[in-house]
């Protein structure tokens, strides 16, 4: 009997031994910033949406392009951050466009606390006088309002909203500073 007793202690033991080594696992893998460090060094600047964390940092290495390269994270909405999409214009000194440039971030979906990386490249003229970063993405909401219109609904309805963003003088060496 008392052998039998230390057979299931044992093997008891052995379970939570095996349960603690997986939490602690998943733990470490469920972290979607991954071996990424937050906040992310080497990227000066930043701006925060509803849904969405920037940092990035401007290039001019190369000659003839700007290059606009940063990370991309959805901090703290519970919906997902569909489809981000970057847009830089070169704007001369009396606001006109003169250069533009599209990219989209490589995953097309963010959930809470997940991260991307992102590029876009301009060819500059060299009548630039500033660079504005636009980024749009998708996201569902609740549509509160036809819910309440309809009656009561059987299950949430969900809308996609496109929200777009402006960050002008996106490589300004003063403005929109990680702090």
């Amino acid at each position: 009997m008392l052998r039998e007793s230390y057979t299931w202690l044992g093997l008891g033991m052995l379970l939570l031994t095996a349960l603690a080594g997986c939490a602690t696992d998943a733990m470490r893998s469920s972290s979607m910033i991954g071996a990424e460090p937050y906040p992310p060094p080497g990227l000066p600047h930043r701006v925060a949406s509803s849904h969405v964390e920037l940092y990035w940092k401007c290039d001019q290495g190369d000659p003839g392009v700007m290059r606009i390269q940063g990370m991309a994270r959805n901090p703290w909405s519970p919906q997902e951050v569909r489809y981000l999409e970057f847009d830089l214009f070169g704007v001369d000194r009396d606001d006109r466009v003169v250069s533009s440039a599209h990219a989209a971030a490589p995953n097309y979906m963010l959930g809470t606390n997940q991260t991307t990386r992102f590029e876009v490249a301009l060819r500059v003229t060299g009548r630039e006088a500033r660079y504005d970063l636009v980024y749009q993405y998708r996201f569902q909401e609740l549509e509160e309002m036809a819910a309440r219109l309809a009656g009561p609904p059987t299950r949430p309805r969900l809308a996609q909203s496109t929200v777009q963003f402006m960050v002008r003088g996106a490589c300004s060496e003063s403005q929109h500073l990680a702090r």
